[in-house]
């Protein structure tokens, strides 16, 4: 847990570098890692800067030049549990926060994180993230050859500890195919932290995170 005055700092830096402030060396980085370690994607990017121990890269092709960069901030942030002792902003429903004079507020979590009930029709695989992951969308479109109803749900090969089939966490789900010819659905979605999409609209996110636990319902998705 940071200090208060940690914790302002952090705020104001952000705040800072939401409203348009850069460091012009690292400007157009996207993803960034320290030298003690070596994720997965570092190779799949573009390293344009180092800063002491910290190496900053960018994605490849038109998404990692400034035109990528015009787009305005939506505000569309997960809810994170973790972070509500800290930020109002993620003090939902599923905790509640004590504030004593003088200190940072806690969090006592009520609800474990939500997972995934498999269902005839529903598939869970592990992916690899890295790409734009293409081959997953034929993936799924082969694997529901000939069924009414098929979803295939994906979760990152590499971070099995965080999400799998045998674990299958709904926020931290890679990839999501579903079809459905009772109504017309078929929706294909990545964690575009994970892979390089052309369009925001093909990224998981807050918004259409629900599509996961579709079952034919249209009033329950969105």
């Amino acid at each position: 847990m940071p200090s208060p005055a940690a914790w302002r700092r952090a705020q104001k830096t952000a705040a800072d570098f939401l409203a348009g402030e850069i460091d012009p060396t690292v400007g157009l980085a996207t993803h960034y890692h320290t030298e003690q370690v070596h994720p997965y994607w570092s190779a799949t990017l573009d390293k344009i800067a180092k800063v002491g121990d910290h190496l900053f890269f960018r994605w490849r092709g038109s998404w990692g030049r400034k035109a990528a960069f015009g787009a305005h901030y939506v505000g569309d942030e997960p809810y994170q549990l973790k972070l509500a002792a800290l930020s109002l902003a993620h003090n939902t429903a599923d905790g509640t926060v004590t504030v004593a004079a003088g200190t940072l507020p806690t969090v006592e979590l009520t609800t474990a994180a939500a997972t995934l009930t498999k269902n005839p029709g529903e598939h869970f695989i592990l992916v690899d993230g890295g790409g734009d992951g293409t081959g997953l969308a034929m993936q799924g479109l082969n694997e529901c050859i000939g069924q009414t109803y098929c979803k295939v749900v994906g979760w990152d090969r590499r971070s099995q500890t965080n999400g799998a089939p045998a674990r299958p966490l709904i926020g931290t789900v890679a990839f999501l195919y579903v079809s459905d010819k009772r109504t017309g659905v078929e929706i294909v979605l990545w964690d575009c932290a994970r892979f390089n999409r052309p369009v925001d609209t093909q990224c998981l996110s807050d918004r259409n995170r629900r599509w996961i636990t579709f079952q034919g319902d249209l009033s329950r998705a969105s």
